[in-house]
């Protein structure tokens, strides 16, 4: 399954009450193979917690490498955040696990298979994103989001 295949799991569970307001998002990619996309991966879950939390990325940092595991902290204009980590090439097969808190429970979709779906077309938004991500890389530091 895709990263947006799953995403109206985590949808529902905010529209039926069951978590009441989405405060944070945690997102888990693994894949076997070793030339994973983890900057377009990281986009995908930087755009469903956009969706989920209906605030833009404001503020993201990035640990690792973006080539075989990087951890991405972000932080949306409304205060909520997205923890997000991508590993390519160290296990046999490929998972999602996708965990949303709210602040009255939480929504926990545990391990899928994960298929990264296609790169998407580039928007002005994802070339941001996509810059950011490459800035927090090069520097170490967390970068805002222009």
């Amino acid at each position: 399954m895709t990263l947006l295949e799953l995403q109206p799991k985590l949808q529902q569970a905010v529209a039926n009450g069951q978590i009441g307001s989405p405060v944070a998002l945690r997102v888990y990619l693994k894949s076997s193979r070793t030339d994973a996309d983890l900057q377009s991966g990281c986009i995908t879950a930087m755009g469903m917690a956009r969706e989920l939390f209906d605030s833009p990325p404001a503020r993201l940092m990035v640990r690792g490498d973006l080539q075989r595991q990087a951890t991405v902290l972000v932080t949306c204009a409304s205060g909520t955040t997205l923890f997000a980590t991508l590993e390519s090439g160290t296990v046999e097969s490929s998972s999602i696990q996708l965990t949303l808190v709210g602040n009255h429970g939480i929504a926990n979709l545990e391990s899928a298979e994960w298929t990264p779906a296609e790169p998407s077309k580039e928007t002005p938004e994802s070339t941001r994103w996509r810059q950011a991500l490459s800035e927090s890389h090069a520097t170490g530091k967390a970068v805002a989001i222009s």
